[in-house]
C-alpha cells in the first residue's frame, strides 16, 4: 500500500471531531456541553458583578464609608462562594463529558482495529507505528484538548464582548491634540486591549510555531522508546540466551537519546514562549493603569472607577489572550489528532482495499486456489504457485528450504495474505478453523484461560482441559490449570507448542494450518502429536509445514516447494511446486 493511498484515506479533522456529536450518545454529549457552557456564561456574569464590587469597595475605602464597605464585602464573599461552586460543577461536567467521548471513540477505534484481524496487516505492512499508544494515549489527549479549546473558543468571545462593553463605557473619550487639530477617540481603552491582545497572538505564533512539530515528534520518540522496552521484556529469555542484554541496553539508550534531544528542544522552545508570554503579561498589567491615568488625574473617574477599568481591561485582554496562551495546548492537540487520523486512514484503507489475491468463501471445509503470484507488501514478487485444491479430511505436508515461500503460501491459503494476484477460496465463519504458528500467543491469566483461547475459559470444563493436557504430554501442568501466571514466559518452547496442539484437540476445527507448529518437539513426540491429531481430527483438513521427512507416510499429500534457482533459469524467479498424493 503506497503512502499516497494512505494519505487519500486519511480523514479530515472534522471527520475525526464530529461523529461523536451525532452518535447515539449525542443527547448526553450536547446536554453536558450545554451545562459546561451555561456555567461558563454564568461565571462571566459573576465576574462582571465582581468588577463592580471591586470598584464600590475601593470607593468605600477612600470615602471611609463603612456601611457600604461591609455590604460590598459580604456581597463579594457570596460571589466568591458562587464562583467556587460553579467551578466545581463545571469541572465535574467537563470531566464526565470527556470520559464519555473518550469511551465512545476508543470503542469505535478498537472495534475497527480488531475487526477482521486488521491489526495484523497494520503491523505486517507497517502502515502506522504504535497503534496501541494511539488508542490508549492519543485519544485521551485529543478529547481533553478538544473540549478545552472548544469551550474556550465559544466562551472567549462572550467574555470579550461583555467586558468590552463595560470597558467602552468606562473609557470615556480620549482627546488628542495633533497639528492644531483635536481628535477624539471614544472607547479608546477597548481599542488598546484589542491591539495589545493581537500583538500577544503574533508573538505567541512567532515563538511557539515549532511546538507543533516538536510535540508530534515527542509522541513518536516516546512510543519507540517504550516499544524497545516492551520488546526486551517480551523476549527476555531469547535475549538472555544470546547474552544480548548490553546490545539491547545500547539500543534503548540510543533511542532515549532521541527522547532527550526532543525534550531539550521542547524545553528551550517552551521557555522562549514562557519568557515572551510572561514579559507580555507583566507589561499588560501596567497598560490599563497608564492609559487611564489622565482621566483619573483630571477627576473624570474615581479611584474605584480606575480599579474597575483595570479589571475590565484585564478581563478583555485575558479573554483574547486565550488564543496566544493556548498555543502549546493547540500544538499538542494537533499532534494527537494527526496520529489518530493516520491510524483511521490506515484502517479505512484496509476496509476499502481491493486485495490483489481475491478471497472467495464457501460453507464447506475445503481450500481451493488458482495459480497464485505472491508478492511482498511493496510489490516485489516472491513466488508463483499452481492451482491447489484441498478437500475435507485430507492431510497435506508442505516442504521446502528456508526462503522458498512456504509460510507466505500458507498465509495466502488461509486468507491472511492479500498481496499478489489470483484467487483463493476459503471456508466462511460457519466453518471452524485454526492457524497455529510456530510461536503461539498465550495470554496472561490462568492456564485454563490460555488453553481455551480464543474462547473464554467457560467454553470447556476442567476435565476436558486436563485430558487435553494429558493427551499432549503436559501431565506436569495439570495441577496448575487454575493458576494465574505469565505462561508465555513460564512455559518452554516445546511446552508452548504442545499447549497450542491441546487447543486444537479441544476445539476440533474442521480446517487447521500448522506453520512449523511442532518444530520445538523431539522427533518421537512430533510423530506422536501428528498421529494423535490425525486420529482425533480424521474429518478435518490439515495443512502443515514440517521439516521432518519421517512424517511423510502420515500425510495423504505432499507439497514440495523448490526455489527457482534450484530448478534452472527458465523459472525466472518463480517457485516450483509439485504435489504428490
Amino acid at each position: 500500500m503506497t503512502s499516497a493511498t494512505l494519505a487519500a484515506a486519511r480523514p479530515s479533522l472534522a471527520q475525526l471531531l464530529l461523529p461523536y456529536w451525532v452518535s447515539k450518545d449525542r443527547y448526553w454529549a450536547w446536554g453536558l456541553l450545554a451545562t459546561c457552557l451555561s456555567i461558563s456564561f454564568g461565571g462571566i456574569y459573576v465576574s462582571l458583578l465582581a468588577t463592580e464590587v471591586v470598584a464600590k469597595t475601593t470607593d468605600a475605602l477612600v470615602a471611609r464609608d463603612w456601611p457600604t464597605l461591609w455590604s460590598t464585602l459580604i456581597f463579594g464573599f457570596v460571589l466568591g462562594l458562587l464562583m467556587a461552586g460553579l467551578a466545581i460543577v463545571s469541572y465535574a461536567a467537563q470531566e464526565y463529558l470527556q470520559l464519555r467521548w473518550r469511551a465512545w471513540l476508543s470503542h469505535r477505534l478498537i472495534d475497527r482495529w480488531t475487526a477482521n484481524q486488521r491489526f495484523y496487516p497494520v503491523e505486517r505492512d507497517g502502515l502506522v507505528t504504535n497503534s496501541d499508544q494511539r488508542i490508549s494515549e492519543d485519544i485521551n489527549i485529543f478529547v481533553q484538548r478538544s473540549l478545552l479549546l472548544t469551550l474556550g473558543v465559544i466562551t472567549v468571545p462572550v467574555s470579550a464582548v461583555t467586558f468590552g462593553g463595560v470597558l467602552w463605557g468606562l473609557s470615556g473619550v480620549l482627546s488628542l491634540e495633533l497639528g492644531g487639530h483635536t481628535f477624539e477617540i471614544p472607547g479608546y481603552l477597548l481599542y488598546a486591549a484589542i491591539i495589545y491582545s493581537l500583538l500577544g497572538l503574533l508573538i505567541a505564533h512567532w515563538v511557539g510555531k515549532p511546538l507543533i512539530a516538536l510535540n508530534i515528534r515527542k509522541q513518536t520518540v516516546e512510543a519507540d522508546f517504550r516499544a524497545l522496552g516492551m520488546n526486551l521484556r517480551e523476549n527476555a529469555e531469547q535475549i538472555a540466551f544470546y547474552r544480548g542484554g548490553p546490545r539491547e541496553g545500547h539500543r534503548m539508550m540510543q533511542q532515549f537519546r532521541q527522547v532527550q534531544l526532543n525534550f531539550i528542544a521542547l524545553l528551550i522552545r517552551i521557555c522562549k514562549s514562557s519568557v515572551a508570554n510572561s514579559a507580555y503579561l507583566q507589561v499588560g498589567s501596567l497598560v490599563p493603569t497608564a492609559l487611564s491615568m489622565p482621566r483619573y488625574l483630571s477627576g473624570a473617574v474615581s479611584l474605584g472607577g480606575l480599579t474597575q477599568v483595570t479589571a475590565a481591561f484585564n478581563q478583555v485582554s485575558s479573554s483574547l489572550n486565550f488564543f496566544s496562551s493556548s498555543y502549546v495546548d493547540f500544538s499538542i492537540w494537533l499532534a494527537s489528532a494527526n496520529r489518530l487520523r493516520d491510524l483511521q486512514g490506515a484502517l479505512l484503507s484496509l476496509e476499502t482495499q481491493v486485495p490483489g489475491i481475491t478471497l472467495r468463501f464457501t460453507d464447506k471445509p475445503v481450500i481451493a486456489a488458482s495459480a497464485l503470484t505472491l508478492t511482498s507488501p511493496l510489490g516485489e514478487t516472491l513466488s508463483h504457485t499452481p492451482a491447489v485444491y484441498i478437500e475435507q479430511g485430507q492431510k497435506w505436508v508442505v516442504r521446502g528450504p528456508s526462503g522458498a515461500g512456504k509460510s507466505t503460501l500458507m498465509r495466502a491459503l488461509s486468507g491472511l495474505w492479500p498481496h499478489g494476484s489470483g484467487w483463493v477460496q476459503v471456508p466462511d465463519s460457519s466453518v471452524s478453523q485454526l492457524f497455529v504458528p510456530q510461536k503461539s500467543y498465550i495470554p496472561q491469566g490462568t492456564l485454563k484461560a490460555a488453553l481455551c483461547y480464543p474462547d473464554g475459559d467457560s467454553r470447556f470444563d476442567d476435565d476436558q482441559c486436563r485430558q487435553a493436557l494429558i493427551d499432549v504430554r503436559l501431565e506436569a501442568r495439570v495441577e496448575s490449570l487454575t493458576q494465574a501466571a505469565d505462561w508465555q514466559n513460564l512455559l518452554s518452547g516445546g511446552e508452548q507448542q504442545r499447549l497450542a496442539i491441546a487447543r486444537v484437540l479441544l476445539q476440533q476445527p474442521k480446517l487447521v494450518f500448522f506453520d512449523e507448529a511442532t518444530s520445538g518437539l523431539d522427533p518421537d513426540t512430533e510423530r506422536y502429536i501428528y498421529q494423535l491429531l490425525f486420529a482425533r481430527l480424521s474429518e478435518s483438513a490439515i495443512i502443515s509445514i514440517s521439516h521432518n521427512r519421517e512424517l511423510d507416510p502420515l500425510f495423504s499429500h505432499t507439497l514440495d516447494i523448490t526455489p527457482a534457482h534450484d530448478i534452472g533459469p527458465a523459472a525466472d524467479a518463480t517457485t516450483h511446486m509439485s504435489v504428490r498424493p
